[in-house]
């Protein structure tokens, strides 16, 4: 049942985006949607690229792009879509903050015995 709900909403959501691209290839969507569906028509893009790129994991616990992109790629990737896509830059706290936490615990036991600062 789980899958089904998320395979609906993806479904939703990648409706959503089509439409938002179409209006916007119109020139009818409103302009204050406009710089957030060009991010998505260029997040699209680049997920092509990504896409055809390898990942690979390390016995450390992570996963890497295999042949790694360029700086530039890199460089470029982040400043026209990277951060605009981030919806969780207002929360103090993250997914992958936790995830990290998680790993810190299962590599140092005695992780929390002792005050820290991040």
């Amino acid at each position: 049942m789980d899958f089904i709900i998320k395979f609906i909403y993806r479904l939703f959501i990648l409706f959503r985006e089509l439409v938002a691209i179409f209006l916007f290839r119109l020139n009818i969507i409103p302009d204050k949607y406009k710089d957030r569906v060009r991010v998505l028509i260029k997040s699209r893009q680049y997920r092509k690229k990504f896409l055809k790129l390898n990942l690979s994991y390390d016995e450390l616990g992570f996963y890497f792009l295999d042949p790694m992109p360029s700086k530039d790629f890199l460089k470029n990737y982040y400043e026209e879509t990277y951060w605009q896509n981030r919806n969780d830059k207002n929360y103090p706290i993250r997914s992958r903050d936790i995830e990290h936490y998680k790993l810190l615990k299962r590599i140092y036991p005695d992780f929390d015995k002792y005050k820290k600062k991040f």
